[in-house]
């Protein structure tokens, strides 16, 4: 125990789980999973690395590979690299959580709404499979994620809601009901 605080206080939180998350994934292969990484977050935090270990495994070492990503560190590079080097399937997942600029630096405290969307088209124009999701937790933020929606479905084909638990029923009642509105 005393070696692990001691990793902990010398290399810091993230980065230690990074070491667990790296050592996992070459502990689990072959057993037909399918490798989820977040990393903490962020799976692109230690991205050259975690790059280099996804394109070393082979085909049949997990089932996919699959990353649940902010979309702010990300790159074209990146992107390009994973889907025509990967031997195994990969998939995106990018949190976009907001319909515009304004909405998006409000919920994520951050100013990337323009690169994360140019990341999605990116995404979109390598053939990449992807889902974007959204966090729902007003209902009056609804009509203006729907109408984003429609002017982007060119590029976000299919996309997930994460709904807040304060209000949950009404949120998703009215998400429901309005659905069609996305046709």
């Amino acid at each position: 125990m005393k070696s692990l605080q001691k990793k902990i206080k010398e290399q810091g939180k993230t980065k230690l789980l990074s070491e667990i998350s790296f050592k996992m994934m070459n502990d689990l292969k072959n057993h037909n999973l399918v490798l989820r990484l977040t990393d903490v977050g962020e799976p692109f935090f230690y991205k050259d690395r975690m790059i280099n270990s996804l394109l070393s495994l082979n085909k049949g070492d997990y089932e996919s590979i699959y990353f649940n990503t902010n979309g702010t560190l990300l790159n074209c590079e990146d992107i390009i690299n994973l889907q025509s080097n990967s031997k195994i399937p990969v998939l995106f997942s990018i949190s976009l959580n907001a319909w515009d600029a304004e909405s998006y630096k409000k919920l994520m405290g951050q100013d990337y709404f323009d690169k994360v969307l140019q990341n999605i088209k990116t995404l979109k124009e390598n053939n990449c499979d992807y889902t974007v999701t959204f966090v729902v937790d007003e209902i009056k933020s609804i009509p203006y994620l729907f109408s984003f929606l429609k002017r982007n479905k060119d590029i976000i084909p299919r996309h997930q809601f994460f709904i807040n638990w304060d209000g949950y029923d009404e949120i998703a009642k009215t998400l429901n009901d309005n659905l069609c509105l996305l046709d």
